[in-house]
């Protein structure tokens, strides 16, 4: 029973992340370790249907993973949400994209002003610290957004 409950809440756990409703159907694949655990989600299909909301799901100990896909790992099974069925994946590219270029303007915003020696100079230095540490955060933001563009071009 405890291996159910993390394979639902895994399942809510990706959804979640990638913002996609309980509501909408999406296809859910469930590899297991063995036959007994694979019979123990069969006799309990019917939690996960409830739960999880599958458009289709497979319960087997050998599964042809997609390439694009969303996992997690729980006691005895490794879960699989494939991408095109959670994320229209050209919507998001566009959506990362509009975020890469937000934060680009902010990096660019934040270089000028810490180049002006004037505001440099003259501005309390936590004033100086607190933009340098906003430098930081937008860098690390934008590189991360970058990193899960790339992987969504695979």
């Amino acid at each position: 029973m405890n291996q159910l409950v993390s394979i639902i809440r895994s399942v809510r756990n990706i959804r979640a992340e990638v913002d996609t409703p309980m509501s909408k159907e999406i296809p859910i694949l469930i590899q297991t370790s063995d036959d007994h655990v694979k019979q123990q989600l069969e006799e309990n299909r019917i939690y996960l249907d409830r739960f999880c909301n599958p458009s289709e799901l497979t319960i087997d100990t050998t599964i042809d993973i997609p390439e694009k896909a969303m996992s997690a790992v729980v006691t005895g099974a490794e879960i699989y949400l494939p991408l095109e069925g959670l994320i229209d994946i050209d919507k998001e590219l566009a959506r990362l994209q509009e975020e890469i270029d937000k934060l680009n303007k902010e990096v660019e915003r934040v270089d000028k002003k810490l180049a002006n020696e004037g505001f440099v100079s003259k501005a309390p230095s936590q004033v100086v610290e607190a933009e340098k540490e906003k430098q930081k955060d937008y860098i690390n933001k934008r590189e991360k957004v970058q990193a899960r563009m790339d992987e969504l071009k695979k």
